[in-house]
């Protein structure tokens, strides 16, 4: 099921629908604002059988951390430029609010200060290498034990 949050009452209704319900798949939070790549992430996620939550708004996906983090198996989030508004700070959020959910930045540059000192599971510079990018995301959401 893919989901594309749209600002205001869809946002509403779609948080009151993971509040209320257990999904048997993994909710995954995308935040992307380049919508080619959300696209095709958005398929990656789709084919791994996952409940998508995707955005390319920063507070919408805010909202959607504060309302529903703790159900969120794994965030992919573009790092951005801005210094506030960017992955990093929906990684820290996520993981203030829910330490077993799974984080994957994705960025043009290829290295951040912060990735030091974040908690992330992987990091990827665009162009994304899509066949990797498949693999490492099914074993975050699908661990083998």
């Amino acid at each position: 099921m893919l989901v594309t949050i749209v600002l205001g009452v869809n946002l509403k209704k779609i948080l009151t629908k993971f509040n209320m319900e257990n999904s048997p798949k993994p909710i995954v939070l995308l935040h992307e604002k380049d919508d080619g790549h959300k696209m095709v992430i958005e398929h990656i996620l789709s084919d791994l059988d996952c409940e998508i939550l995707s955005t390319n708004s920063f507070p919408e996906a805010q909202e959607i951390i504060q309302n529903i983090g703790n159900k969120i198996v794994l965030l992919i989030s573009n790092v951005g430029l801005c210094s506030v508004d960017n992955g990093f700070s929906l990684a820290e959020q996520l993981k203030t609010q829910n330490p077993d959910a799974k984080v994957v930045l994705i960025s043009g540059l290829h290295h951040h200060e912060k990735l030091e000192d974040t908690d992330i599971e992987a990091f990827y510079t665009k162009p994304l290498s899509f066949q990797s990018f498949c693999k490492e995301i099914d074993e975050i959401i699908h661990p083998k034990i």
